[in-house]
């Protein structure tokens, strides 16, 4: 027996037997679907065949499979039409009802001022819930600005910046019918970095950006590295902002 080449292809290779053999480990929780969703699951445990790769193979079942599932999941077909696919169903998730299956994950896009998402953002996420995604997740947005990654990341700790994010999500409610969130975090150790398209380092005190500095306090046991240690001074300030 050939062992598995030790490559991004043998890896990949590797995951989709697991999840494979992983469905079949755990096949009892399958067993009181429908026989259509059973057979589906079956036929794309691997995840390596697709809904759109299977319909290529056998037609005929997934049609079957859409028709069934469809109508229990809010699709509708108009007369003569075929169901559309269960992508473009919708779902409830607790209170929020989201019109199709289909997100924009989040993306930080680093053009931030002081933390105040701009006209960038307003078009990179209206444009999105335009198009008709379901569900569009603004980028990582830092709680306060010592989480900041960059100074081109978002930030909500202030009222500038909360009116700059109402005037975009004012924007998706009124010109579609998507929902709209966004990611709430803390850089922690790898804050304090360059733009990405500036190498991505750490800043150094000396470094000047946006005519600002960005300090990370260094560790006690000696300078900090690419991500340093954590560290929290008596302040309970892990790092600050200079002008």
């Amino acid at each position: 027996m050939r062992p598995i080449r030790s490559s991004l292809t043998g890896q990949i290779s590797c995951g989709r037997i697991g999840t494979s053999l992983e469905w079949f480990e755990h096949s009892a929780r399958y067993v009181k679907q429908h026989p259509l969703q059973f057979t589906f699951n079956l036929m794309t445990r691997s995840k390596r065949i697709t809904y759109d790769n299977l319909g290529q193979r056998d037609p005929g079942l997934v049609r079957q499979v859409t028709d069934w599932w469809g109508p229990e999941n809010g699709l509708k077909a108009a007369p003569g039409a075929p169901m559309a696919p269960p992508l473009f169903a919708p779902i409830k998730l607790r209170g929020l009802e989201i019109e199709n299956r289909i997100a924009v994950s989040p993306m930080c896009q680093y053009s931030a001022v002081d933390g105040v998402p701009g006209e960038w953002h307003l078009v990179h996420l209206g444009s999105r819930a335009v198009g008709g995604a379901g569900l569009v997740m603004a980028e990582m947005t830092d709680v306060s600005v010592e989480g900041l990654i960059t100074l081109g990341c978002t930030g909500m700790w202030n009222a500038e910046q909360m009116q700059a994010w109402k005037r975009i999500v004012a924007f998706v409610h009124g010109n579609s019918r998507a929902r709209i969130g966004l990611q709430l975090a803390h850089a922690g150790r790898k804050g304090s970095c360059n733009l990405p398209w500036e190498g991505d380092a750490m800043i150094r005190c000396a470094t000047r950006a946006r005519g600002r500095r960005w300090v990370h306090r260094r560790t006690r046991s000696g300078p900090a590295s690419r991500h340093p240690r954590p560290w929290t001074p008596p302040t309970g300030r892990a790092c600050a902002m200079h002008s």
